[in-house]
Protein backbone atom coordinates (compact mmCIF):
# COMPACT_ATOMS: atom_id res chain seq x y z
CA UNK A 1 0.00 0.00 0.00
CA UNK A 2 1.31 3.45 -0.84
CA UNK A 3 1.92 6.11 1.77
CA UNK A 4 -0.69 8.16 -0.03
CA UNK A 5 -3.31 5.48 0.59
CA UNK A 6 -2.47 5.61 4.29
CA UNK A 7 -2.68 9.40 4.27
CA UNK A 8 -6.37 9.27 3.34
CA UNK A 9 -7.32 6.85 6.05
CA UNK A 10 -6.63 3.39 4.62
CA UNK A 11 -4.91 1.03 6.99
CA UNK A 12 -3.57 -1.54 4.56
CA UNK A 13 -6.05 -4.17 5.70
CA UNK A 14 -7.83 -4.28 2.35
CA UNK A 15 -6.76 -6.74 -0.31
CA UNK A 16 -6.35 -5.62 -3.90
CA UNK A 17 -8.65 -7.41 -6.27
CA UNK A 18 -11.47 -8.00 -3.77
CA UNK A 19 -14.08 -6.27 -5.87
CA UNK A 20 -17.83 -6.73 -5.64
CA UNK A 21 -19.90 -5.67 -8.66
CA UNK A 22 -21.86 -2.55 -7.79
CA UNK A 23 -23.29 0.40 -9.65
CA UNK A 24 -23.12 4.14 -9.09
CA UNK A 25 -26.54 4.12 -7.41
CA UNK A 26 -25.21 1.76 -4.71
CA UNK A 27 -22.29 4.12 -4.12
CA UNK A 28 -24.59 7.18 -4.03
CA UNK A 29 -26.86 5.39 -1.54
CA UNK A 30 -23.90 4.61 0.71
CA UNK A 31 -22.56 8.18 0.55
CA UNK A 32 -25.94 9.73 1.36
CA UNK A 33 -26.42 7.40 4.33
CA UNK A 34 -23.03 8.52 5.64
CA UNK A 35 -23.34 12.25 4.94
CA UNK A 36 -27.04 13.00 5.13
CA UNK A 37 -28.22 15.99 3.12
CA UNK A 38 -25.69 16.83 0.41
CA UNK A 39 -25.35 19.04 -2.65
CA UNK A 40 -25.98 17.08 -5.84
CA UNK A 41 -22.73 18.41 -7.31
CA UNK A 42 -20.80 17.25 -4.23
CA UNK A 43 -22.32 13.77 -4.50
CA UNK A 44 -21.18 13.66 -8.12
CA UNK A 45 -17.61 14.60 -7.22
CA UNK A 46 -17.44 12.17 -4.28
CA UNK A 47 -18.57 9.32 -6.56
CA UNK A 48 -15.93 10.28 -9.13
CA UNK A 49 -13.19 10.53 -6.50
CA UNK A 50 -14.17 7.21 -4.95
CA UNK A 51 -14.09 5.61 -8.40
CA UNK A 52 -10.64 7.04 -9.06
CA UNK A 53 -9.11 5.93 -5.76
CA UNK A 54 -10.69 2.50 -6.14
CA UNK A 55 -9.00 2.17 -9.52
CA UNK A 56 -5.65 3.33 -8.11
CA UNK A 57 -5.63 1.35 -4.87
CA UNK A 58 -7.90 -1.65 -5.44
CA UNK A 59 -7.08 -1.86 -9.17
CA UNK A 60 -10.75 -2.16 -10.07
CA UNK A 61 -13.76 0.10 -10.55
CA UNK A 62 -16.45 0.66 -7.93
CA UNK A 63 -19.00 0.84 -10.73
CA UNK A 64 -19.22 0.68 -14.52
CA UNK A 65 -21.53 3.66 -14.99
CA UNK A 66 -20.32 6.21 -17.53
CA UNK A 67 -18.51 9.31 -16.28
CA UNK A 68 -18.52 12.33 -18.58
CA UNK A 69 -16.41 15.49 -18.68
CA UNK A 70 -18.88 18.34 -18.12
CA UNK A 71 -18.43 22.05 -17.56
CA UNK A 72 -18.44 21.64 -13.77
CA UNK A 73 -16.19 18.60 -13.82
CA UNK A 74 -16.74 14.86 -14.01
CA UNK A 75 -20.37 13.69 -13.84
CA UNK A 76 -21.72 10.17 -13.39
CA UNK A 77 -24.39 10.40 -16.05
CA UNK A 78 -26.74 7.74 -14.60
CA UNK A 79 -26.85 9.66 -11.30
CA UNK A 80 -27.42 12.97 -13.05
CA UNK A 81 -30.43 11.53 -14.86
CA UNK A 82 -32.02 10.85 -11.45
CA UNK A 83 -31.18 14.12 -9.65
CA UNK A 84 -31.47 16.53 -12.60
CA UNK A 85 -32.85 19.87 -11.39
CA UNK A 86 -32.20 19.18 -7.69
CA UNK A 87 -29.62 21.25 -5.83
CA UNK A 88 -29.66 19.22 -2.60
CA UNK A 89 -30.37 15.56 -2.01
CA UNK A 90 -31.80 14.08 1.18
CA UNK A 91 -31.83 10.42 0.14
CA UNK A 92 -31.17 8.18 -2.83
CA UNK A 93 -34.03 5.93 -3.83
CA UNK A 94 -32.25 3.99 -6.57
CA UNK A 95 -29.90 1.04 -6.30
CA UNK A 96 -29.49 -1.23 -3.33
CA UNK A 97 -30.97 0.38 -0.17
CA UNK A 98 -28.37 -1.24 2.08
CA UNK A 99 -24.62 -1.52 1.65
CA UNK A 100 -24.47 -5.28 1.08
CA UNK A 101 -23.29 -4.80 -2.51
CA UNK A 102 -20.14 -3.04 -1.32
CA UNK A 103 -17.15 -4.99 -0.05
CA UNK A 104 -15.31 -3.90 3.09
CA UNK A 105 -12.48 -2.66 0.84
CA UNK A 106 -14.84 -0.56 -1.24
CA UNK A 107 -16.41 0.94 1.89
CA UNK A 108 -12.94 1.91 3.15
CA UNK A 109 -12.24 3.78 -0.07
CA UNK A 110 -15.60 5.59 0.00
CA UNK A 111 -15.28 6.39 3.71
CA UNK A 112 -11.80 7.84 3.14
CA UNK A 113 -13.08 10.02 0.29
CA UNK A 114 -15.99 11.26 2.43
CA UNK A 115 -13.68 11.99 5.38
CA UNK A 116 -11.08 13.82 3.29
CA UNK A 117 -13.73 15.97 1.60
CA UNK A 118 -16.28 16.50 4.39
CA UNK A 119 -15.28 20.14 4.90
CA UNK A 120 -15.39 20.99 1.18
CA UNK A 121 -18.37 22.36 -0.69
CA UNK A 122 -19.47 21.23 -4.12
CA UNK A 123 -17.75 24.13 -5.87
CA UNK A 124 -14.50 23.42 -4.01
CA UNK A 125 -14.61 19.93 -5.47
CA UNK A 126 -15.40 21.33 -8.91
CA UNK A 127 -12.18 23.37 -8.71
CA UNK A 128 -10.24 20.34 -7.51
CA UNK A 129 -11.48 18.09 -10.31
CA UNK A 130 -10.82 20.84 -12.87
CA UNK A 131 -7.13 20.47 -11.99
CA UNK A 132 -7.16 16.82 -13.08
CA UNK A 133 -5.39 16.33 -16.41
CA UNK A 134 -8.03 13.88 -17.60
CA UNK A 135 -10.79 16.50 -17.29
CA UNK A 136 -8.65 19.18 -18.94
CA UNK A 137 -7.90 16.88 -21.85
CA UNK A 138 -11.43 15.63 -22.36
CA UNK A 139 -13.31 18.89 -21.76
CA UNK A 140 -11.06 21.81 -22.58
CA UNK A 141 -9.54 20.23 -25.68
CA UNK A 142 -12.85 18.92 -27.05
CA UNK A 143 -14.63 20.60 -29.90
CA UNK A 144 -17.20 23.00 -28.38
CA UNK A 145 -20.06 20.92 -29.81
CA UNK A 146 -18.65 17.79 -28.08
CA UNK A 147 -18.16 19.30 -24.62
CA UNK A 148 -20.21 17.40 -22.10
CA UNK A 149 -20.35 14.28 -24.24
CA UNK A 150 -16.75 13.17 -23.80
CA UNK A 151 -16.49 10.02 -21.67
CA UNK A 152 -13.75 9.56 -19.09
CA UNK A 153 -12.78 5.92 -19.56
CA UNK A 154 -11.95 3.65 -16.65
CA UNK A 155 -8.39 3.38 -17.97
CA UNK A 156 -8.03 7.17 -18.23
CA UNK A 157 -9.34 7.61 -14.68
CA UNK A 158 -6.99 4.91 -13.37
CA UNK A 159 -4.00 6.62 -14.99
CA UNK A 160 -5.03 9.99 -13.54
CA UNK A 161 -5.37 8.61 -10.01
CA UNK A 162 -2.14 6.61 -10.28
CA UNK A 163 -0.49 9.96 -11.13
CA UNK A 164 -2.22 11.66 -8.18
CA UNK A 165 -1.16 8.78 -5.91
CA UNK A 166 2.47 9.28 -7.00
CA UNK A 167 2.18 13.02 -6.28
CA UNK A 168 0.76 12.33 -2.81
CA UNK A 169 3.57 9.88 -2.09
CA UNK A 170 6.19 12.46 -3.07
CA UNK A 171 4.49 15.14 -0.98
CA UNK A 172 4.37 12.93 2.11
CA UNK A 173 7.91 11.53 1.88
Amino acid sequence: MSGAAASVGLTGEFERGTMVQTNAHDVANYILKKTGRIQAIKLQKLCYLAQGWSLAWLRGPLFNDEIRAWRYGPVVYSLYQEHRGLHYLEEWTHGNPDDSHLSADQKKIIDAVIQQNAHKGGLDLVCETHSHEIWKTKFEEAEPSRRGYEVLTVEDIRKEFDRLDDELMKATS
